[in-house]
């Protein structure tokens, strides 16, 4: 994924996901994360973060200019129906 310079999209609502995990791996610049209260800042050379089931949280860019990261749905399911079905 490719988050815009400043992007706010993510950060509400929070959200969770209830079927699956979601790591995410930063490729270039940084990631802004927010899991349950905890703020976090992730860069290239961090480990994977996963997110698990049912816990809320967002992300997005603080930064100026345009951020890259890896996003996995695991299991995989259709995110785009109504809870999974």
């Amino acid at each position: 994924m490719t988050l815009s310079p400043h992007s706010s999209w993510a950060k509400s609502p929070r959200h969770f996901n209830p079927f699956q995990t979601e790591p995410f791996k930063v490729i270039e610049r940084e990631l802004n994360v927010r899991v349950i209260d905890k703020y976090m800042v992730f860069m290239p050379n961090d480990e994977k973060v996963v997110v698990e089931k049912f816990v809320l949280y967002s992300f997005w860019n603080a930064k100026d200019e345009e951020m890259e990261f890896v996003a996995e749905v695991c299991p995989p399911v259709d995110t785009n129906s109504n809870l999974g079905k």
